[in-house]
């Protein structure tokens, strides 16, 4: 009997929902994303509740990731498990970031900083919802420009070679 492979491929508004009860608490899931930060050899991490906002903002001043790295680093399942990793890196599916992120809110927006780039990119559930996509949403440099300003009484990113900063 020959078989016949279909795809299906999961609904990205009910996947990523799924995901956003994953389990976590608000500190586990803070402690999952400022383990990415280690990981990239941040020497500096700072977190910050902006109530008035409503947004937290954890910064650092690791090695940053191009546009390429930043995007693979998006994507859900980035990681492959069975790939031996630094016994200091706690990370085996690629998945942490987003879904810690995604139980405290419904976006997860990262500018970045390598080789003097800046990179962006945003998981928005409300956009994913509305069009049912696996889609990340990369914005104009003027709108990230914007977004440095605003985390700049918080975050010293300007005067960083390079690092991340994650706005949820």
């Amino acid at each position: 009997m020959n078989k016949k492979p279909h795809n299906l491929q999961p609904h990205a508004k009910m996947l990523l929902s799924s995901l956003r009860s994953m389990g976590y608490t608000d500190e586990t899931a803070i402690a999952d994303i400022i383990d990415n930060s280690i990981s990239s050899g941040a020497s500096e991490i700072q977190i910050y509740f902006d109530w008035e906002k409503r947004r937290i903002i954890i910064a650092d001043n690791g090695n940053g990731m191009s546009s390429e790295e930043l995007l693979k680093a998006m994507e859900i399942g980035s990681a492959d498990p069975a790939v031996m990793r630094a016994s200091e890196d706690l990370g085996r599916f690629g998945m942490g970031m987003k879904t810690a992120s995604f139980s405290i809110g419904k976006s997860l927006y990262v500018i970045t900083r390598k080789n003097a780039n800046i990179s962006n990119a945003e998981w928005d559930l409300d956009y994913v919802a509305d069009n049912d996509e696996w889609e990340v949403l990369i914005h104009p440099t003027e709108s990230i420009n914007e977004e440095i300003e605003s985390v700049s009484e918080l975050v010293d990113f300007k005067s960083w070679d390079q690092g991340t900063i994650i706005i949820l």
